[in-house]
């Protein structure tokens, strides 16, 4: 059971918990939560293996809690855009992608450890990796759906097969990518991932 956070704004342990989740993320992604050690979680802390458990039970408590916000803040970015979608009835198809896709290359980015984690569906048995990526299925899938009642979407579009298979191709391009950050400027990567996602790369239907 993870331990009480303590309030206030900018305390000394909310900053050290925030590292402790960074470098946990970090861990994880490279080596899974078997693999990865809390020595080695407290030491890219840069705090004392006796101080992780003042805050952490153990490494699985502290990979919970990784994933529990990772898997908000994700959701909560994704929700967000649909929801501006919406709203926003004379924005161009383009630039709702782009605003979209700008969003999750910008997250990619700056957490790339995160992103990793949470989408690399790694340990194909952990319930937390597959509850995340149903939860991106899910959203995207809702606006699969009323696209193609609206006449935006082909008719013949899975919404499922599409919304996971966009999720698959996404993921593996900026993977890619956060580790070879010279092969593409962050413009030609949404300007591509958006492309493709609306328009493929056919330049004409099969007979």
């Amino acid at each position: 059971m993870a331990k009480k956070q303590v309030s206030g704004k900018r305390t000394p342990q909310k900053e050290t918990r925030r590292k402790l989740l960074a470098s946990g993320a970090a861990a994880f992604a490279k080596s899974g939560v078997g693999g990865a050690r809390i020595a080695e979680i407290a030491r890219s802390a840069g705090i004392a293996v006796g101080t992780f458990y003042l805050y952490f039970d153990d490494k699985n408590t502290l990979y919970k809690e990784v994933m529990q916000q990772g898997t908000e803040q994700i959701i909560s970015l994704l929700v967000g855009n649909a929801s501006r979608d919406e709203q926003d009835g004379l924005d161009t198809d383009r630039a709702r992608n782009i605003r979209a896709m700008t969003k999750v290359v910008e997250f990619a980015r700056d957490y790339g450890d995160l992103f990793r984690l949470l989408l690399s569906r790694g340990g194909p048995d952990d319930p937390l990796q597959r509850q995340l990526v149903d939860l991106i299925a899910q959203v995207r899938l809702e606006q699969l759906e009323k696209g193609k009642k609206s006449g935006r979407f082909y008719t013949n579009v899975h919404p499922e097969i599409t919304a996971r298979g966009e999720i698959g191709f996404v993921y593996h391009v900026l993977d890619w990518w956060l580790s070879n950050p010279d092969k593409a400027s962050l413009d030609e990567l949404i300007q591509s991932l958006v492309d493709i996602r609306m328009f493929g790369v056919e330049t004409r239907r099969p007979d």
